[in-house]
């Protein structure tokens, strides 16, 4: 289900699903949770992707060279 969620925030974020940190969404259901009961929110990938910025959603990318080098010392 935790998946399918991130599946849907990437869509919703018209981005790569390997951007979405699922992490951050699983960690985003208290947020949403705490938004439900005050009646800020009831869809929660409409309530991550609108905060997908202050929750951590989307991970940052990172430059090329920092991806070979973190290639090299995971082989080593």
């Amino acid at each position: 289900m935790l998946i399918d969620l991130t599946d849907a925030v990437a869509e919703e974020l018209r981005q790569p699903v390997a951007l979405i940190s699922v992490e951050r969404v699983y960690r985003g259901l208290a947020h949403f949770a705490r938004a439900y009961r005050r009646g800020d929110a009831r869809d929660p990938v409409r309530y991550w992707a609108d905060h997908a910025k202050r929750l951590g959603i989307v991970k940052e990318r990172r430059p090329k060279s920092l991806d070979a080098v973190h290639l090299l010392t995971v082989q080593l």
